[in-house]
């Protein structure tokens, strides 16, 4: 016996998500289907037809799309498209059928020529946990009249008798198969049910059928069914009475005993509840629990943005982590989605080649325009690393994905993906393509179907407390400390609004014990990675307007005014479009100006007499300098006695030391800017000047009189060379204290820089503000540093 050419039809609706599944039940079944056509209505959203179309070109489907008011024109239109056929059944989006289904309903249809259709039992799924069963009371056209929902819709049918009818009606708006069944046995066809649940349904309020049942529609629908059919039901309406007696009642009992059980609950609670006050009232009040939601007790999140607007989203620190743990693995050519910030950033130099691919043509970022499902146009072994950051989640066939990745990675190439286990539906994507969450068991069977399971690692992050604030939307900065790790909790922390970095120069001479000079190549490497992994934002933005930061929010300093800033640096900062700060010091000295720690550097690091006596504030020294060691001893020793003194003191001891030196010649690198080239450095709007005191002093070891005419004098200096405004103020080496933000804002400033190392937060005082300090080095340094102040 040839078996039976099976056809189906797919109604999507708008629950998008639900279409994987069903036709998944359709294809994977013991007797699948051999003709599918996918149908999108007018209540379709029209922005999910490319998704539906790629869906059902890739898996040989027939994409359909009909414009008619009620289901009964898309179910028309699927048959159309998948005959011809020998049965056809039709599933709504979201339901699925049992994997034996098909074979069982095309065999007891194949028995009985006299069948025009069989149905089955359904499997209720939900809400949550719970399942129960029904079976079809009876498919009768009098079964179908006092219970329309007797056989459901998605019974198996002959496709050529729908062929040789008139076909679903299109015009009722709902019943549409009750309808259509009733046609059938009233043109001389049986029905046959069979007892077990060969569909499933889940039991939600926006699945399509339940939608009928609370609007008007199924009123007016079941008025035209009896209209229609009733003069079936003439010669025994009795019949008719008693079943749907039979249907209300049954219905009324269902009722009843969820009130009974809903009241037995409370009653419950109740009892429980008085249980525990009573076990409270001799507890000590400050040993009760206490739940106090305060601006969590709200049904809403606080931030529709995942927090962004916040700070960092709660889930990002453990991608991060995740990431960094693995940071080796980014290496060669590496194959990212959307964008390829976390190659750049955890990647670095490791990284040969990064290849972004987005479906979206309109991504300027994009190098690959392709679907993870399918990439066919890529070749096998191309990639070393494959990064999938909260990626599969939104991909209906996650497996086909893992396949594909699996396909593109070179021998010994890594895949590092993560994966939600608990999220509010993506906003990018909305309801109609935010598939999945996953368990780590659940990652792991993903990804041992495909890799060995010897080489798949599988770890979970997360807890109670950092899933509530996700799904409220609250930053990683609004939690308290330890939150992320599991720990005893802290305090909480202020939240990050975006980290401060300290420059001073850039290509200067060789000699740097200070660690004062990064290289030209350097700072263009640290301004690539900051251009694609961070927003470069001006410094009074992101001190005086942290509520409107873009995320990941970092402005650029520079201090003392080295005359590479203008010749080396603002060309890179040009070509990076990024906005600067350069704080300049105005203290008169011989030109070529440079500063007295330059001065100190090349009288004693570079070889001169074997030792040198001087007058300290801690007392006569003799210092031995015969040996490079003995020498940078001698700077040190120094450079700690002076850097506290007034100007005149210091200077004098430093013009003493260089004398002994026999006035060595300074490196013309490292001298500070003229007037002239500090007018040329702040020509252009994007780069601002602000105040670095005259002498470049230590203020809070300055008395209250130097203080003040360390910031008015250089501030008015400023200002009249240049015509600028000057607002801001970095203090020199960093160092305050109360007393010197004190001056500083009587002195006029709305924000002054320090050198403590960290990132910016709201709470901080704007006279106050940390820098991360940057100094030479590897760029992984470099973002280790950056990803810390920006977390917190």
């Amino acid at each position: 016996m040839t078996a039976p050419r099976i056809g189906a039809v797919v109604r999507c609706g708008d629950l998008i998500a639900g279409v994987y599944p069903a036709v998944a039940s359709l294809l994977a079944g013991t007797t699948p289907a051999l003709s599918v056509a996918v149908v999108a209505d007018s209540t379709t959203p029209r922005s999910a037809d490319p998704w539906l179309s790629a869906f059902a070109a890739g898996r040989r489907l027939l994409f359909v799309r009909v414009e008619t008011p009620g289901p009964g024109g898309a179910w028309n239109a699927g048959l159309g498209a998948i005959g011809p056929a020998d049965f056809a059944v039709c599933l709504h989006s979201g339901e699925t059928l049992e994997r034996s289904a098909l074979e069982i309903l095309a065999r007891r249809l194949s028995s009985d020529p006299s069948l025009a259709l069989v149905t089955s039992g359904i499997e209720w799924i939900g809400p949550g946990t719970r399942r129960r069963f029904s079976s079809a009371p009876g498919c009768s056209v009098l079964d179908i009249l006092a219970d329309p929902a007797a056989v459901h819709a998605s019974s198996l049918f002959r496709w050529p008798q729908w062929q040789s009818s008139s076909g679903f009606d299109e015009d009722i708006p709902a019943l549409e198969h009750a309808d259509f069944w009733l046609k059938l046995l009233e043109s001389g066809g049986t029905a046959a049910a069979e007892s077990r649940p060969l569909l499933r349904r889940p039991v939600h309020a926006r699945a399509l059928y339940r939608r009928t049942w609370t609007t008007g529609h199924y009123v007016r629908a079941a008025r035209t069914l009896y209209e229609r059919h009733g003069q079936v039901a003439g010669a025994s309406p009795g019949a008719l009475l008693q079943l749907k007696e039979r249907v209300v009642l049954k219905e009324y009992l269902r009722y009843r005993d969820s009130q009974g059980r809903l009241r037995e609950g409370e009653q419950e609670i109740a009892r429980l509840t008085a249980v525990c006050r009573d076990l409270l009232a001799d507890v000590p009040q400050q040993w009760r629990p206490a739940v106090d939601f305060g601006a969590l007790a709200r049904t809403t999140p606080l931030s529709y943005n995942w927090g962004y607007d916040r700070g960092t989203p709660a889930d990002r620190p453990f991608i991060e982590q995740y990431l960094a743990a693995h940071a080796s693995d980014i290496r060669g050519v590496v194959l990212e989605i959307q964008e390829d910030d976390y190659a750049r950033r955890f990647g670095g130099t490791r990284v040969a080649r990064s290849d972004v691919l987005d479906v979206d043509v309109s991504n300027p970022r994009a190098t690959l325009i392709g679907d993870l499902r399918a990439m066919q146009h890529v070749g096998s072994a191309t990639y070393d690393c494959i990064i999938l950051t909260q990626t599969l989640h939104v991909i209906d066939d996650m497996p086909a994905v893992v396949r594909e990745c699996e396909r593109l990675l070179r021998p010994n190439g890594v895949l590092l993906a993560t994966l939600p286990a608990a999220s509010r539906v993506c906003l990018e994507y909305g309801p109609e393509g935010d598939f999945w969450r996953v368990t780590e068991g659940g990652a792991r069977r993903l990804f041992t179907d495909v890799f060995p399971p010897a080489d798949v690692d599988t770890t979970a992050f997360g807890n109670p407390l950092v899933n509530a604030a996700f799904g409220f939307g609250l930053a990683s900065e609004d939690l308290p400390a330890g939150a992320e790790a599991g720990r005893a909790l802290g305090p909480r922390r202020s939240g990050i609004c975006g980290a401060a970095l300290l420059y001073h120069r850039v290509g200067g001479g060789a000699v740097d014990p200070h660690r004062l000079s990064i290289s030209a190549s350097t700072l263009r490497t640290q301004l690539d990675w900051l251009c694609s992994t961070c927003s470069v934002v001006p410094l009074e933005q992101l001190a005086l307007d942290p509520g409107a930061l873009p995320p990941r929010a970092v402005a650029l300093t520079f201090d003392d005014g080295y005359v590479d800033n203008l010749s080396v640096a603002l060309p890179l900062l040009r070509d990076a479009r990024v906005s600067a700060t350069f704080f300049l010091t105005s203290g008169d000295g011989a030109a070529p100006y440079h500063y007295w720690w330059d001065r100190l550097v090349a009288a004693l690091v570079t070889p001169g007499p074997v030792s040198l006596t001087i007058e300290l504030p801690s007392g006569r020294r003799e210092l031995a300098t015969s040996t490079a060691e003995e020498r940078l001893a001698a700077h040190w020793l120094i450079y700690q006695e002076v850097v506290r003194l007034p100007a005149a003191s210091r200077d004098a001891i430093v013009d003493q030391i260089f004398s002994w030196a026999g006035t060595p010649e300074l490196d013309a690198r490292n001298r500070r800017l003229t007037w002239p080239e500090v007018r040329e450095l702040t020509s252009e709007p994007a780069y601002s000047i602000g105040a670095h005191t005259v002498e470049h002093l230590f203020l809070p070891a300055q008395p209250d009189s130097v203080l003040k005419s360390e910031l008015l004098d250089n501030r008015a200096t400023l200002q009249c060379q240049t015509g600028a405004t000057v607002e801001s103020l970095a203090y020199p080496f960093g160092a305050v204290d109360k007393r010197t933000v004190t001056a500083a804002r009587r002195a006029g400033f709305r924000l002054a820089v320090t050198c403590e190392e960290r990132g910016v937060r709201a709470s901080d005082d704007p006279l106050a503000l940390p820098r991360v300090e940057v100094t030479e080095g590897p760029l992984d340094g470099f973002v280790a540093r950056i990803e810390e102040a920006l977390r917190g």
